[in-house]
């Protein structure tokens, strides 16, 4: 069965774990490659020969400028802060073979044409292999302090890096940190407080 153009969308994980699509978009494509090592030889009977070299993937996505779900300005956030961003590129009328994968936003482009639409260009590098799964290695916390002294707690960013952070006096905050092995690297050291998973985080 033909699948319309109109049923592929690319996706945008909020704090939490679901999913914004890009705010409307009329164009999405996926793009894999990977590059060739030329290993010809005196042996190749007269033809080039190749191995496989290094692979990547790419999205890109258009759509018209409006506000809401995954939106221009949430787009110029994440490149600004040179965020890695979490994707879903799907069929929309089925839950199979949707791929995810962690990228980057390198170029955007606002059009404002005087008679027409606003429309944007969006384009994302992809970082590391794409996947079939949903990843699950980067959990929201929300953390509370209750001692009076206020706490430490310390904690593994989705990256691998150790990292702590101190109060002073009682509070309350979101955290991302990795999971390992079913586990959350993430917990009090010192003073007395409660840890709350909210989901999956937004951004590695």
């Amino acid at each position: 069965m033909a699948i319309l153009g109109t049923d592929l969308i690319l996706s945008y994980r909020e704090a939490g774990g679901s999913y914004s699509p890009f705010a409307a978009s009329t164009n999405c494509a996926f793009d894999v490659s990977v590059s060739q090592i030329d290993v010809t030889s005196y042996t190749s009977d007269w033809f080039r020969q190749f191995k496989n070299d290094i692979s990547e993937w790419s999205l890109t996505c258009d759509g018209l400028i409006s506000i809401g779900n995954y939106d221009y300005k949430d787009m110029l956030d994440a490149h600004l802060n040179r965020t890695k961003i979490t994707v879903r590129f799907y069929i929309g009328t089925t839950s199979v073979n949707q791929v995810y994968g962690f990228g980057y936003i390198t170029s955007l482009t606002l059009n404002g044409p005087v008679e027409g639409v606003a429309t944007y260009s969006v384009s994302i590098q992809g970082v590391g292999p794409y996947s079939f799964n949903n990843p699950s290695n980067c959990g929201r916390y929300y953390v509370t302090i209750t001692s009076p002294g206020g706490g430490t707690v310390q904690y593994n960013d989705c990256e691998g890096g150790t990292y702590s952070i101190a109060l002073s006096s009682p509070g309350s905050f979101y955290q991302c940190a990795e999971i390992a092995g079913g586990l959350p690297q993430i917990s009090i050291i010192s003073g007395t407080g409660t840890i709350e998973s909210t989901g999956l985080c937004a951004n590695q």
